[in-house]
């Protein structure tokens, strides 16, 4: 860091920038972030909310599957080359600099440096109709993993994807729709997760439990939807078992 950040060390709030528009800037093209969650002082939650916000970008591009984040490593040093990095940074190579692969990204964050985005966000991503060239759906959209599943009550209906998935854990995303004729003022999720599985990080929601039976609540600023539009939230689960969520419902206040 250069000295002109000096200013900046005691009263980060002062930043013209934040970190997520530094990752949003690269997209639509292929981005690779690799972070050490063993140091304190490199800031790891904060760069799991950072490529987070970022991924929206990629996602409103059409771009999703370009951005790979990877902070799930077991290699605490300061400088070393971690083994888990080896196939994704690949991957990575191969689609954007030698263009003869087709890998989709992934986010694999740690689980004991996972932020919250919906902690800091206080914007909803835009639906653009000009993607920019990029060449993926939604982040990791590469994995689809298993059956999507949904639940309605009324006017609120939930519809659940699988973004990305690897052994021991996967990155879900639930989708809330206003099918009503007025305004959706609040929402609430219900949904089981199967036995061993454990949320280690959920954004653009507020959780009640991590385990079992979870209950996701629309945050300030996505629980107003107008007729007919959505509002998104995502998790990332670990355990044994890549099974999606069941018993998904939907409700309004």
């Amino acid at each position: 860091m250069g000295d002109a950040f000096g200013s900046f060390t005691g009263n980060p709030n002062t930043l013209p920038v934040d970190t997520h528009e530094i990752v949003a800037m690269v997209a639509p093209r292929g981005l690779f972030v690799m972070e050490n969650p063993h140091i304190d002082w490199l800031a790891a939650r904060s760069g799991s909310v950072a490529a987070l916000g970022g991924a929206e970008v990629y996602k409103a591009l059409g771009a999703g599957s370009n951005l790979t984040y990877w902070s799930d490593v077991r290699d605490g040093t300061h400088c070393a080359v971690r083994s888990e990095w080896r196939t994704p940074l690949q991957q990575s190579i191969q689609k954007f600099l030698l263009g003869t692969g087709s890998g989709s990204g992934a986010f694999r964050i740690a689980a004991g440096k996972s932020g919250n985005l919906s902690a800091w966000r206080d914007w909803q991503t835009p639906a653009l109709s000009d993607g920019g060239g990029g060449t993926g759906g939604d982040p990791g959209d590469g994995d689809p993993g298993g059956d999507p599943g949904g639940g309605t009550n009324g006017t609120c209906a939930a519809a659940y994807r699988n973004v990305n998935s690897w052994p021991g854990g996967f990155r879900g995303e639930v989708t809330i729709r206003n099918n009503g004729t007025n305004t959706l003022n609040g929402w609430t999720v219900g949904m089981t997760l199967a036995s061993g599985q454990s949320i280690s990080s959920l954004w653009d929601g507020v959780n009640t439990g991590t385990s079992g039976s979870v209950t996701v609540r629309s945050t300030p600023y996505n629980g107003t939807l107008a007729a007919n539009t959505t509002a998104t939230f995502g998790f990332t689960v670990t355990g044994g078992s890549t099974a999606a969520p069941g018993s998904i419902t939907c409700k309004s206040p």
